[in-house]
C-alpha cells in the first residue's frame, strides 16, 4: 500500500503543533500565578485602584464540601446579590400564603 507524503507527515505534525500550544499556555499560566501575589489566607493582594474600586475578596463555604471559594466583587455586584436575594424572600413569602410580602 502507498500513501502520499503528505498524509505521513500529517499526524507527526499535528502532534508537534499540539505539543508546541501546550507548553506555551503553561508557561502563560505560570506567568499568570507568579503575577498575581496572594496574602496568607490565599486572597489576591488588591491593588490601590482595585480598593478605590470597592472590591472586596473573601472565602465563601460551598454547600455540600468542606472548601471554599475565593470571590471578588465590587460594591455594586454586593449590593445586586443583596437586592435579588430580597426580592426572592419577598417572593416565597408571598408564595407561601397568608404571610405578609414586605
Amino acid at each position: 500500500m502507498r500513501y502520499p507524503i503528505n498524509k505521513l507527515l500529517a499526524l507527526p505534525l499535528m502532534v508537534l503543533v499540539l505539543a508546541g500550544t501546550a507548553c506555551s499556555t503553561t508557561q502563560e499560566t505560570k506567568l499568570t500565578k507568579m503575577e498575581n501575589k496572594t496574602d496568607a489566607e490565599g486572597l489576591p493582594v488588591l491593588t490601590e485602584e482595585q480598593q478605590d474600586q470597592g472590591i472586596i475578596c473573601k472565602r465563601e463555604p460551598v454547600t455540600g464540601t468542606r472548601l471554599s471559594k475565593k470571590t471578588c466583587t465590587t460594591q455594586a455586584q454586593r449590593d445586586r446579590a443583596q437586592a435579588i436575594a430580597q426580592e426572592e424572600l419577598r417572593n416565597t413569602k408571598a408564595r407561601s400564603g397568608g404571610l405578609n410580602a414586605n
